[in-house]
């Protein structure tokens, strides 16, 4: 963690657990906490009670409520 960036550098077998039932796993993760901000260029994987989904990269902005996954990103839905 750098204190004076505000920026959690995660690294190897990066693994964030939501209540709700999703996983998501990445070999990298870098969060700039001062604009709640996660960012990764390496393959990301989400797994949840509903659904699944696989991408190149990942994007997410805390305050805007917005995700962006870079492609090729594959998203598949369960009944």
């Amino acid at each position: 963690y750098d204190q004076d960036a505000q920026l959690l550098i995660l690294d190897e077998q990066v693994i964030l657990r939501h209540s709700q039932g999703y996983v998501l796993e990445t070999d990298h993760l870098t969060i700039r906490m001062k604009d709640q901000v996660a960012n990764t260029h390496t393959p990301v994987q989400i797994n949840g009670p509903d659904m699944t989904l696989q991408a190149t990269g990942m994007r997410a902005d805390q305050i805007r409520g917005h995700v962006h996954f870079t492609g090729p990103a594959t998203l598949v839905l369960m009944r």
